[in-house]
Parts: C-alpha cells; sequence; structure tokens
C-alpha cells in the first residue's frame, strides 16, 4: 500500500510543479527530450518513471523555482518562489499561449447572457442575473 501511495505522491508533485510554472506536457517533454506521450505516461502511473529521469525532471523545475518534496511522511510539499510565480501569471495571462478553443473573450460576469426569469429580465450579465435570483430568494424566504 506504501508503495502505490509514494507512486501517486510522486505523480501528483510532477503534475503541480509543471502546473505551478504553466507549462503544458508539450512544452516538458520537449526540455527533457523526451516525447509527449513519454510524460503523460510518466504523470498518470502507465510508464515507469527511471532515478534519471526523475532526477531531470526535479532539475529542471528547480531550475525555474519550483522544488518538490515527496519523501516527506504521506504528503507532497511544492515550494514556487516569486519569479516562478510571476513567469506563471505572465503565461495565464498570455492569450496567445492558449489553445484557440480556449482563448479568453472576457470573464464569465462581464459576458452577455440570454436569461428567462420570472422577474422578465431578459438579457442580462450572469453577475445581474445571479443578484436578481437572490434577491427573489431572499424575499420568498422573508415573506
Amino acid at each position: 500500500m506504501q508503495d502505490k501511495l509514494d507512486e501517486i505522491k510522486l505523480v501528483v508533485a510532477l503534475r503541480m510543479a509543471r502546473a505551478a510554472v504553466g507549462w503544458s506536457q508539450v512544452e516538458v517533454a520537449e526540455r527533457l527530450g523526451i516525447a509527449k506521450t513519454t510524460l503523460a505516461r510518466l504523470e498518470t502511473l502507465d510508464g515507469g518513471l527511471r532515478a534519471d529521469q526523475l532526477a531531470q525532471m526535479i532539475r529542471l523545475y528547480k531550475s525555474v523555482g519550483v522544488e518538490m518534496d515527496i519523501f516527506y511522511e504521506d504528503q507532497v510539499t511544492l515550494k514556487v518562489d516569486r519569479e516562478a510565480l510571476l513567469e506563471a501569471k505572465t503565461r495565464l495571462e498570455d492569450d496567445n499561449l492558449r489553445r484557440t478553443d480556449r482563448k479568453k473573450t472576457g470573464t464569465l460576469f462581464s459576458k452577455t447572457f440570454k436569461v428567462e426569469h420570472p422577474r422578465g429580465i431578459s438579457s442580462t450579465t450572469a453577475a445581474e442575473a445571479a443578484r436578481a435570483i437572490l434577491e427573489d430568494q431572499d424575499k420568498s424566504k422573508n415573506g
């Protein structure tokens, strides 16, 4: 049981580190010189991670400000330094790095939606619709 938990801790740490820097599997695989499919297998317990691969991954993430600790009891600790956080912020805000089907076109609360509501609201933002629905719920509770 402990061996399986150790494997899961490793996979969780690797995925967390990749997410912390905002890299795709393709980007990490290119930096490591391995196929994306190999990395995907390593991140899902479908492939056996060799010690040299693990060391290479730990060094890669550490070089960009992310440190993993998987050897402490039954937990995973990830430390992300300020520079890594700022880089992740920049990447997350860069529309050019998004998949074409995930391009931001505004936030949910600024988009206009067609809303059917008993008060006759027909077109509003999600925030206004939510506010109106909550007001109606409060009114029905209070009387």
